[in-house]
């Protein structure tokens, strides 16, 4: 999909100089970008999904020091895949995340590098129906990244849940 929006009065959220986040009004802004999705399944044993997303994001507003520059936290390119491996009793998923470079600030004085994040699971289903057991493991290369609002993310997390059917 294709899209272009050339929006007035945009309120985006944006690090001030204490590193805080903001709400600021942005006097004309203009996005375009596409966005491709795609699924392949193979005999019911394995499912790919991804999705990518290209996007440039200005401000257009009449401030000369700003103008043009990339809006804050709306990175070039998004890149998401998500794998499954089924087997009879369950399946095994992973997740990869990847996120291009983008800025902090309307300036564009502070930005957030490239960031993958890789998250794999295992979900155990003994009995289909009524019994789940989930077990996960985020962010599996201890990747230390900052999130759009330029506060970190967790390191390595894991997690794990039960679900019960009745």
């Amino acid at each position: 999909g294709y899209y272009l929006n050339e929006v007035e009065d945009l309120i985006n959220y944006e690090v001030n100089s204490q590193r805080t986040t903001v709400a600021r009004n942005i006097s004309k802004a203009r996005l375009e970008g596409v966005e491709f999705n795609g699924q392949v399944g193979l005999l019911q044993h394995f499912n790919q999904s991804f999705s990518v997303t290209y996007q440039e994001a200005r401000d257009a507003s009449n401030i000369p020091y700003y103008h043009g520059k990339r809006l804050p936290n709306r990175p070039k390119y998004e890149i998401n895949s998500h794998s499954e491996l089924y087997c009879q009793k369950g399946k095994i998923y992973f997740d990869v995340h990847q996120m291009t470079r983008n800025y902090l600030d309307r300036a564009n004085y502070y930005q957030i590098e490239n960031r993958i994040i890789e998250n794999v699971g295992l979900v155990i289903s003994p009995f289909k129906k009524y019994l789940s057991l989930n077990f996960e493991v985020r962010n599996l290369t201890d990747n230390q990244v900052e999130d759009v609002a330029g506060y970190p993310l967790p390191g390595r997390s894991y997690f794990g849940s039960i679900t019960v059917n009745f």
